[in-house]
């Protein structure tokens, strides 16, 4: 979605600057590489905080 979001700035000449480019093409990479970890936890936590007896 960023990637979308700079190339529509791009066409109305709006600026893009080195900050917007790594925003753009870093962050979803992050997203994907952490994602995994955070349901891991999640799951974790939650299978902790509901006993079956």
């Amino acid at each position: 979605m960023s990637e979308v979001l700079v190339i529509i700035a791009f066409f109305f000449n709006g600026s893009i600057g080195v900050g917007t480019l790594i925003n753009a093409f870093i962050t979803g990479i992050v997203i994907q590489w952490i994602r995994p970890y955070v349901f891991s936890f999640k799951q974790r936590n939650y299978s902790k905080s509901v006993k079956v007896s």
